[in-house]
């Protein structure tokens, strides 16, 4: 395989733990001007851009939104062990892809890949940038800034009312809103102090979600929901609004699996299966 062009900068938005540590390190802003610096901040960081490579390997897999193929990686130059090895994958355009697997097994480094967090040992990957948009991104860790709900969604994108209002119906957050004190205009503080788990991962999903974009990456936001929501945020959102979209979705709720389009299964850093639901059963795996 081609050698991996790295001529393109992936920033992407970061977990709870780091907003509050640039925070603390600047005592003496003041927190609104804080807050507004570090909105901005996060704006731009959910722009990812990816170069594109030789003519030969555009032409090769342009049928194709995602493609990795002897894929190796990992976190550190220095860690022993590489995160990632050997992976093949070719996912088309509008695919929900299930990424399953035991804790640490990978799932979480294979997104983070795509994003061009990882060093590259060898292989390649390759994202269609014909679509020139952004990957949308949602971490496992949830990031919540000191703002009110709806801010935090749309992270100062302009506001969309009737984007918005679907969103926040797919994502199970009526319910939530109708409850509170001033509905999405309820100031949260830093880290969402004030939120259920639930809560904020729901809110770190919408803010994905409403960031129209080709490509989501979506890391295990199911975990943190009760059986009921979890199955309306499914239907709703993963199958509903983002139905035509390229998703990328960790789990470890089985029970949607007949639903994807493929699977992965990753094991130790490696891929031990990637097919239809039906092709997966077949091996016996």
């Amino acid at each position: 395989p081609l050698p991996i062009k790295k001529t393109h900068r992936t920033l992407q938005l970061q977990n709870s733990s780091s907003y509050s540590s640039s925070s603390s390190s600047s005592s003496n802003i003041p927190l609104e001007v804080k807050n507004r610096n570090e909105i901005e901040k996060r704006k731009e960081q959910q722009q990812v851009h990816h170069s594109t490579y030789s003519t030969l390997l555009q032409s090769s897999v342009k049928s194709y939104s995602i493609e990795l193929r002897s894929f190796t990686a990992k976190w550190s130059k220095t860690q022993v062990n590489n995160s990632l090895i050997n992976i093949n994958m070719s996912i088309k355009s509008g695919e929900l892809v299930l990424i399953i697997g035991p804790v640490g097994s990978g799932k979480s480094s294979l997104l983070n890949a795509l994003l061009g967090e990882l060093n590259i040992i060898s292989g390649t990957y390759y994202i269609n940038n014909n679509y020139n948009n952004n990957i949308s991104y949602a971490p496992q860790e949830t990031w919540i800034f000191g703002a009110t709900i709806k801010k935090n969604i749309l992270l100062n994108s302009p506001f969309n009312e009737k984007r918005y209002n679907e969103i926040i119906y797919a994502c199970g957050l009526q319910n939530d809103l109708l409850l509170l004190p001033h509905g999405d205009n309820t100031f949260v503080g830093d880290k969402g102090c004030n939120l259920s788990g639930g809560q904020k991962a729901r809110i770190t999903l919408a803010r994905a979600v409403y960031n129209v974009s080709e490509i989501y990456l979506l890391d295990d936001m199911l975990a943190a929901v009760d059986p009921k929501i979890g199955k309306h945020i499914f239907n709703e959102c993963i199958k509903g609004l983002l139905k035509k979209k390229t998703t990328l979705l960790v789990t470890h709720q089985l029970q949607y699996l007949r639903q994807a389009d493929k699977i992965a299964m990753i094991k130790q850093g490696k891929l031990l299966a990637y097919g239809t639901y039906d092709e997966l059963i077949s091996t016996s795996i």
